[in-house]
């Protein structure tokens, strides 16, 4: 992840007259969230040689490899009678490079999608070569399989995934599980001073000294060794704020005049899990290979060091599925100097990190984003117009119009005319690449692509 717009990208028509310096409609009317990135879909272990299936962003694939391993992503539906390719069994001629539809035997081939056979009309059959289906540009990367769901040539998949994860000494652990609700329900539940609630009860929280309220939220976009995004920008209760002297440590327990305290924890746990735990405390914040911070970045990614233990970088994708569902792909990276500590790292993910983390911590989260997603159906509404945004809800904001001025190629900065000292998030950080020099490309500039004759005909209209 490095540069937001890069060079030689494609410009778009931008509406006529100016917009309001906030404006997040790109990312309000992204229910499908942002098609032009990679996004990670299977395990490659999950994929091989027997068809399997999965919907992303409202379209039906099939996912299957090769006789040679690779593998390859077409759409799910059969062109002749839109039966699920990914019913049928996968390859009926042995050692080609072909998926064939259990119904009526159409048979297509793994890389272009055009159909090559129909088995029972045998090999005179008139409609091989006249007819295809969509394929998808797929990649492996770090045991992942990576599907790009844009139209036009894919951005190199090193852009979308980040910088630290690609490191050859990562350990990878890759979770992914579909949910309900909307991908962006979820995406702004990464913050906003929801821990100290719904995690409260949480098990590996019990492990933890009571956190002081975090205000105020200071979210800005950030750039550092990982990639671009927004950093959360919590400053807790008791660091100092810029420019200003630290103040006392703060109490475990907030008082609110006129009402009384209130702590996330209970006194017993305070009292009796606390006093063996002061060793761990300064794993907690602790920079891991130059990073510190939460961040989200596009098309949504959210990173946090030190989870689901110290010393690890947890990531976790919301790759939209249809309206009410996303795959929520939760992926871990773990270090390790030396076999030994490598070793320790993966059983102290098995027993402790994923089970406290990424099962029981993360659970917590999805409880919400399904009752966020309920409000916004019972409203017939697609952002938050109604809700009276506090101090916490300013890193809603600043994600918002990020990913509306940057989203790849549908956001204000593809737009013809697009000013980068109109964004309200420029001034946030010094030294952000926020635009490179990128000459407008028009339709008819374009390079045309090269063809085989004849021409197959798209199943049900145009790529």
């Amino acid at each position: 992840m490095a540069t937001l717009v890069r060079n030689g990208a494609a410009r778009r028509n931008g509406s006529e007259g100016s917009r309001p310096r906030y404006d997040s409609r790109v990312y309000d009317e992204a229910v499908l969230g942002f098609k032009n990135y990679w996004y990670p879909v299977f395990s490659s272990k999950s994929v091989g040689r027997k068809p399997v299936g999965a919907t992303i962003m409202g379209e039906g694939i099939v996912f299957m490899r090769t006789p040679k391993g690779v593998a390859r992503a077409l759409s799910n539906e059969c062109a002749h009678r839109g039966t699920l390719l990914s019913i049928g069994e996968g390859c009926l001629i042995k050692g080609s490079d072909t998926i064939t539809c259990p119904y009526h035997g159409w048979t297509y081939d793994l890389h272009s999608g055009v159909c090559v056979a129909v088995l029972p009309e045998g090999p005179k059959s008139e409609v091989p070569g006249k007819i295809r289906i969509r394929s998808y540009p797929v990649e492996e990367r770090k045991g992942i399989v990576w599907i790009w769901m844009g139209k036009g040539d894919p951005a190199p998949i090193e852009e979308d995934i980040p910088n630290l994860m690609q490191r050859d000494d990562a350990i990878v652990k890759f979770r992914p599980r579909v949910q309900y609700g909307n991908w962006r329900w979820h995406s702004e539940n990464t913050a906003g001073g929801h821990a100290q609630m719904i995690h409260k009860s949480s098990f590996r929280v019990w492990f933890t000294r009571p956190r002081p309220m975090n205000l105020p939220s200071q979210p800005h976009v950030t750039h550092d060794v990982d990639g671009v995004g927004v950093d959360n920008g919590f400053i807790p209760r008791g660091q100092a704020l810029p420019g200003e002297p630290k103040p006392p440590t703060p109490s475990m327990y907030t008082e609110y005049p006129g009402l009384g305290t209130w702590s996330p924890q209970p006194k017993w746990r305070q009292i009796l899990l606390w006093p063996w735990l002061r060793r761990f405390r300064k794993s907690l914040g602790s920079e891991v290979h130059g990073v510190s911070k939460m961040m989200m970045m596009l098309p949504g990614v959210f990173r946090v060091p030190n989870f689901p233990s110290a010393s690890n970088i947890y990531y976790e994708w919301y790759v939209p599925v249809d309206e009410d569902h996303y795959l929520y792909a939760q992926v871990a990276c773990l270090w390790g100097s030396n076999p030994i500590q490598r070793l320790w790292k993966n059983v102290w993910y098995y027993a402790w990190g994923k089970p406290t983390g990424l099962i029981q911590f993360n659970n917590q989260d999805l409880t919400f984003t399904r009752q966020t997603t309920n409000y916004t159906k019972r409203h017939g509404i697609t952002s938050y117009p109604h809700t009276k945004l506090s101090r916490n809800d300013d890193f809603h904001r600043t994600w918002r119009q990020f990913a509306s001025e940057f989203a790849r190629g549908e956001g204000y900065a593809y737009e013809d005319g697009y000013r980068a000292e109109d964004s309200p998030l420029v001034g946030m950080v010094p030294n952000i690449p926020w635009l490179e020099d990128a000459p407008a490309e028009t339709e008819d500039k374009k390079e045309p692509t090269e063809q085989k004759q004849p021409e197959p005909v798209p199943a049900g209209g145009s790529e």
